[in-house]
Parts: C-alpha cells; structure tokens; sequence
C-alpha cells in the first residue's frame, strides 16, 4: 500500500508521505 501509494502520492499530496 505504502508503495503504490507513495508514487502516487507523493506527487498529489507530498505532504503525508513527506
């Protein structure tokens, strides 16, 4: 989860996986 969401996310919101 961490993973896939981290690609994703730390583009959109940079601030929850920092």
């Amino acid at each position: 989860m961490y993973v896939l969401c981290d690609r994703l996310s730390v583009e959109s919101e940079p601030v929850r996986f920092g």
